[in-house]
């Protein structure tokens, strides 16, 4: 898949995650790792974590933060107690897993 093809893809899947995507996502739209490490070191993609990443031109914004959270500990607690009193989760409703 070309780079082209690449960074639609990862539009497209970013549009819908307020930037957020992970690793594992991108190299499943047909990124090659060497792809990934080019968008990080020229700023296209910034590096949220370990394994996320977002698109430079979102912004940072709460819903980010939460999406990315959700990302890095998926089904964990962390996005219950952040929407906790919101009329609506920015990351949808999911199962919460418990460790107990």
């Amino acid at each position: 898949m070309s780079a082209r093809h690449v960074d639609r893809a990862i539009e497209a899947l970013a549009r819908s995650r307020h930037g957020v995507y992970s690793r594992r996502q991108a190299l499943l739209t047909g990124a090659s790792a060497s792809i990934v490490d080019r968008r990080v070191k020229s700023g296209t993609w910034l590096r949220l974590a370990s394994s996320l990443h977002a698109l430079a031109g979102n912004p940072a914004t709460w819903h980010r933060q939460v999406t990315a959270a959700e990302l890095s500990v998926p089904g964990s607690a962390v996005c219950r107690v952040i929407c906790t009193g919101l009329p609506r989760c920015p990351v949808g409703e999911r199962a919460v897993s418990r460790p107990w």
